[in-house]
């Protein structure tokens, strides 16, 4: 059975009436009227112990919905009285049941009151039953534009199907054909799609970018990144613990290799559990919804610079930071000692040896430039209007170097072409770059 779910954020709003401080005398009223219905017409009726009776009129032995779950039926609510007059239904005839979804002290579909959600929690799965909710477990002394203020209601009510977490994952599998790889102690289920860089995945302690698809396990696609802006610190904590995502999706990109693929199946135990995700007074994601994940995860920035230098077996590296990221450089051909080093008010000489930027795939980089000899000033703070080459990060690392010296600089994004990456050349956004520069002449 298809289930509307989550096509749009729903926003917290309701018209039930919980914990309503009626009168007594409009309570024993209501339990009056409740009970002489129950005697006059020789009904055989279970009390909750709330104020609420239900008839059982199809018994069977099928599963009671928990808290989570979600109960799809077919009803008709009249009020209670001679005329038994009907103030709602679904549409059997168009086959459009209602789907309520049972969260503890969150009601979602505006029209659900306390009574109902109760009843929903006790009848089985397939049972029918008819079901009397005092006004004071409905919609109290306020009432409806149909539903008068004190009215008890009379639901007949069936229970088509109750569907939990597990069951909406089910579906989404045997809908989609796919063959589970495993599924891990915690829950999540996995199906790696592609390997990536074999026997490479990110660890704690590292930044890690994550292209992924966001979808709900009804086939509803929520969110997507796949422009690599999402970045976050991978870390063993727990997100309760400090965490900076979810658990499921932590323990999912551990598992997947740098520009691998694996799609993530997780209950909501390991996404956003029973308090959902909850912005702005409006519910983004349910509480107790199992996600779906289709992720790409690639190496950061910084990841990429010490993945070049332990592949390059730098020893004798300098890194310097200037409050962005981190900035390394090494010597490949060294000065005299006796030679000046240039400060950020002079004027140079340089020869690009060659220019290279770092990508996402595992120690592999690619040429953008070489063999160019420039005159600059080091003091301006932006590339000249001819000599697009001159990016911050490499003016700050001639300044580390002496005249004479030929020295390799890798150098973030931050630094050089930033998050749009180099016009008119192959350097896409947010790629650190690698200058090999000799620092010629310092003019003074």
């Amino acid at each position: 059975m298809a289930i509307g779910l989550l096509l749009m954020a729903v926003a917290l709003q309701s018209c039930y009436v919980d914990n309503v401080d009626l009168s007594q005398d409009a309570r024993a009223e209501n339990d009056r009227q409740i009970q002489d219905y129950i005697r006059n017409n020789n009904l055989t009726a279970t009390g909750s112990g709330s104020g609420l009776y239900y008839v059982i009129t199809r018994a069977t032995t099928g599963k009671v919905a928990k808290t989570g779950d979600s109960v799809i039926v077919h009803f008709t609510t009249r009020l209670l009285g001679e005329r038994m007059t009907i103030v709602d239904s679904t549409s059997r005839f168009l086959n459009r049941p209602d789907n309520y979804w049972l969260f503890s002290n969150v009601r979602i579909r505006p029209s659900i009151s306390a009574g109902l959600e109760e009843v929903l929690k006790i009848l089985k799965e397939g049972e029918k039953a008819q079901v009397f909710i005092p006004s004071y477990l409905a919609f109290g002394a306020n009432g409806t534009s149909v539903i008068p203020p004190y009215s008890v209601l009379v639901y007949d009510i069936e229970i088509l199907d109750v569907i939990d977490e597990e069951e909406r994952l089910a579906k989404y599998i045997a809908k989609k054909n796919i063959t589970l790889d495993a599924t891990t102690d915690s829950g999540l289920k996995y199906k790696r799609i592609s390997l990536g860089t074999p026997n490479y995945a990110p660890q704690n302690g590292e930044d890690v970018v994550v292209n992924y698809v966001l979808e709900f396990a009804e086939g509803t696609v929520f969110q997507t990144s796949s422009d690599s802006s999402f970045v976050f610190p991978l870390v063993a904590k727990k997100l309760s613990e400090g965490g900076s995502v979810i658990d499921g999706f932590a323990e999912g990109v551990r598992l997947t290799n740098y520009n691998g693929k694996t799609l993530l199946l997780m209950p909501s135990k390991l996404a956003y559990g029973e308090n959902g995700s909850f912005r702005n007074n409006t519910y983004d994601i349910l509480p107790y919804t199992p996600l779906i994940y289709e992720i790409v995860p690639l190496r950061s920035q910084k990841t990429r610079m010490l993945d070049y230098i332990k592949a390059n077996a730098w020893t004798d590296t300098v890194r310097t930071t200037f409050g962005i990221d981190y900035f390394y450089s090494r010597i490949e051909t060294a000065a005299p000692a006796a030679n000046a080093q240039a400060t950020a008010t002079d004027s140079v000489q340089v020869r690009i040896v060659n220019a290279q930027y770092l990508t996402y795939e595992s120690n592999l980089s690619t040429p953008f430039f070489s063999q160019e000899i420039i005159n600059f000033r080091l003091n301006k703070s932006e590339a000249d209007t001819n000599n697009k080459e001159l990016i911050i990060g490499l003016r700050q690392g001639l300044i580390l170097m002496k005249e004479g010296e030929i020295r390799r600089i890798i150098i973030p994004s931050q630094l050089a072409f930033g998050n749009k990456g180099k016009a008119g050349k192959p350097v896409p956004g947010k790629s650190p770059v690698v200058y090999v520069v000799e620092l010629m002449r310092i003019i003074k």
